[in-house]
């Protein structure tokens, strides 16, 4: 089970973003949680934010985690090539 995912360095991550599953306080001043599983697990959240904001690169990135963790690698040639492309352009500027 997925508790807490982070990326960093994938498309537009390149500082460490952070999603957590688990819920949190309503609010600093309250005592409620939103608690709809056991051990306080959320069974969903949202992803919002303005365009060009990385709503597509996050779920793309989940996406490869789950190609290498079922499969032992990524299966989508485009993030193959977008991979391969990220790492020629890093030994460019070396």
């Amino acid at each position: 089970m997925l508790l807490k995912y982070s990326v960093q360095n994938y498309k537009c991550f390149q500082e460490k973003e952070t999603i957590s599953f688990k819920a949190k306080k309503i609010s600093e001043n309250s005592n409620k949680q939103y608690s709809l599983l056991k051990n306080d697990i959320l069974p969903i959240i949202s992803i919002y934010g303005p365009n060009g904001g990385g709503k597509t690169s996050l779920i793309e990135s989940i996406s490869v985690l789950k190609d290498i963790v079922s499969n032992g690698k990524i299966l989508d040639a485009r993030i193959i090539n977008m991979l391969k492309n990220q790492n020629q352009q890093t030994e460019d500027i070396k």
